[in-house]
C-alpha cells in the first residue's frame, strides 16, 4: 500500500486538535461559536455517542485524509467515491476517539485509524439487492428473464426472490399478493389529527403498505445484486445496470416503442397532459390533450416471441453488464465491455430526450465513446467495419453516403451544437434524427454482438481490427 504515514499522522493530529478546541470552550463560548456557523456547525459521528463538534480546520483535515487515502488506494476507486471516502474518514475518526480520553500513542494512531476506516468501508460493501419497479411487457405469457446480472421479475415472482434473500417467510406477502390480485387502490394515513389539533403517534410500520406504494402500477421489478462496492456507489451501479439492461430491450425497436419500457427514473404512471393557446381576437381556446400510457402492445404472443428472438442479443448485453457490475471482472476484455455499457447509457438517454437537437448530441457522444474518442474519423472507421461498407456507399433513400452521414451527425451535429458553433433551437437538424438513431442502434448491436465472441487484447484498436473476422460467425 503506497501511503504517506507522516501526512496521515498530521491529518489525525489536526483533527484531534479540532475536537479539543471545541471541547475546551465554556457554555458561553460554545454558544457564540455556534452562532457564527452557517446553518450546521461542523461535527463528526461518534460511535454510541451521537455527534461531536469539531473545528472547521479539523473537519478539513479529515476530508483531506479521506481524499489522500482514496488516491493512495487505486483498487478502491471502483469501490467507493471520493466523497464517500471523505465521509468514511470522518466516521472512522469518530470510532477512533469514542470512549478515549486521548489519542493512542503516535506509533499506533495511524494503524488504529486505518483499521477503523477499512472496517467502516467493509461494513458498507456487503452484497446488496436493489429493486426497481418497471413497465416492461404486459402479456401474461412473458415470464421472468435475465440480462446478465440484471433480472426482470414478474412482481409475484419478485416476492419469492425477496423471501429467498430474507431466508425467512414474509408475513406480509399474502396481503400484498391479495391486493395485486384484486387490483384495488390502497392508501393508509400515517398521521391522524386529534380534535385538539395535535397528531397521534404514527402506527407501527406496515411493510405490505410500503411494498404496494413502492411498486405502484408496475407489474415488473428489476433486480440487481451488487457486492464489494460502498452503498452509494453500489446503488448508482445497480441503477445504471438496470437502466442499460432495460434500454437494450429497445435496441431493435423503433424509438416510440422503446420509450414504452420504463424503469429507474422514468414515469411509470399513466399521465394526461393538457395545453391551451389562443389566436389573437379569438374568443375560444385552442385546447389539446395527450396521454402517456406506457405499454408495448402487439398481437397475442408477440412479446414472448420478441424476447425469444432477441435472446442472443440479451446474452451479449449480459456479458457486458457483468463486467460493469463486478469490482474485479473475471471475464475477458472488461474495459471494452464497460465502454459499450457507457455508450449504451447515452443512447438510452438520447431516445428519451424531449429536444431533438440534444438527442442528436447524445447519439454523437455514444458513438464517440465506442470509437474511443476518435471523433468523426474514428466513428466512420467503426461504422464501415461493423456495417461492412465503404465510406462512399449510399446508405439513405436520398443518396447520402455513409461518410457524409457520419460527418453531419458528428461534425455538424454533436460537435457544432455542443460547442456552440451552431444554433439549434427552432432550427432544422443537420441530419434527420431518425437516421442518426438508426445508425447508432445498428452500431451498438453489432459492437456488443462481436464483443461477446472477441478473445483478443482489451484495446479498441485490436477489437475493431478483429471485427471483420467475427461478423461471419454471428
Amino acid at each position: 500500500m503506497n501511503t504517506d504515514s507522516s501526512s496521515y499522522d498530521d491529518f489525525i493530529e489536526r483533527a484531534y486538535n479540532g475536537v479539543l478546541e471545541i471541547d475546551r470552550k465554556n457554555a458561553d463560548e460554545l454558544k457564540q461559536w455556534m452562532a457564527t456557523q452557517p446553518l450546521f456547525a461542523p461535527a463528526i459521528p461518534v460511535s454510541g455517542r451521537g455527534f461531536r463538534h469539531i473545528s472547521a480546520d479539523g473537519l478539513d483535515a479529515l476530508r483531506a485524509l479521506g481524499r489522500r487515502w482514496w488516491q493512495n488506494n487505486p483498487f478502491y476507486h471502483r469501490v467507493i467515491s471520493v466523497d464517500s471516502a471523505q465521509m468514511a474518514a470522518a466516521a472512522a475518526f469518530g470510532d477512533l476517539i469514542a470512549g478515549a480520553s486521548s489519542l493512542p500513542a503516535s506509533t499506533e494512531v495511524k494503524e488504529a485509524y486505518l483499521k477503523f476506516l477499512e472496517e467502516r468501508i467493509r461494513d458498507r460493501t456487503r452484497r446488496e439487492y436493489f429493486y426497481f419497479p418497471a413497465r416492461v411487457f404486459d402479456q401474461d405469457d412473458v415470464g421472468t428473464f435475465e440480462v446478465g446480472p440484471v433480472t426482470f421479475f414478474r412482481r409475484e415472482d419478485w416476492l419469492d426472490k425477496v423471501e429467498q434473500v430474507s431466508s425467512t417467510p414474509l408475513p406480509w406477502k399474502p396481503e400484498v399478493l391479495d391486493h395485486w390480485a384484486r387490483g384495488e387502490g390502497r392508501w393508509k394515513k400515517c398521521n391522524v389529527k386529534n380534535v385538539d389539533g395535535f397528531f397521534r403517534k404514527p402506527p407501527k410500520r406496515d411493510v405490505a403498505d410500503d411494498v404496494v406504494r413502492a411498486i405502484g402500477p408496475c407489474r415488473w421489478v428489476i433486480v440487481v445484486a451488487v457486492e464489494g462496492q460502498e452503498r452509494e456507489r453500489a446503488k448508482e451501479c445497480a441503477s445504471v445496470a438496470a437502466t442499460v439492461a432495460l434500454e437494450s430491450l429497445g435496441l431493435t425497436l423503433d424509438p416510440e416503442n422503446h420509450r414504452s419500457f420504463r424503469g429507474p427514473g422514468h414515469e411509470t404512471q399513466v399521465r394526461m397532459y393538457y395545453g391551451l393557446s389562443q389566436f389573437e381576437g379569438a374568443g375560444d381556446f385552442n385546447s389539446s390533450t395527450s396521454i402517456d400510457n406506457p405499454r408495448v402492445g402487439g398481437r397475442p404472443g408477440a412479446q414472448a416471441g420478441f424476447l425469444h428472438d432477441t435472446r442472443k442479443l440479451r446474452a451479449a448485453v449480459g456479458h457486458a453488464l457483468q463486467a460493469f457490475v463486478d469490482v474485479t471482472p473475471k471475464g475477458s476484455v472488461p474495459l471494452l465491455k464497460q465502454r459499450w455499457v457507457e455508450a449504451m447509457y447515452w443512447f438510452g438517454q438520447a431516445r428519451r430526450e424531449k429536444n431533438d437537437f440534444i438527442a442528436l448530441v447524445k447519439l454523437g457522444i455514444g458513438l464517440d465513446i465506442l470509437a474511443k474518442g476518435g471523433k468523426a474519423k474514428g466513428i466512420l472507421r467503426l461504422c464501415c467495419t461493423i456495417l461492412g461498407k465503404d465510406k462512399t456507399d449510399v446508405v439513405t433513400s436520398d443518396g447520402m453516403e455513409l461518410g457524409a452521414l457520419v460527418s453531419k451527425l458528428y461534425d455538424d451535429g454533436r460537435s457544432q451544437i455542443a460547442h456552440g458553433g451552431r444554433l439549434a433551437l427552432l432550427h432544422e437538424l443537420p441530419v434527420p434524427l431518425s437516421l442518426a438513431d438508426g445508425l447508432t442502434s445498428q452500431i451498438l448491436v453489432g459492437y456488443v454482438a462481436c464483443l461477446a465472441k472477441y478473445q483478443g487484447p482489451d484495446k479498441s484498436e485490436d477489437f475493431i481490427a478483429a471485427i471483420p473476422a467475427i461478423l461471419p460467425t454471428l
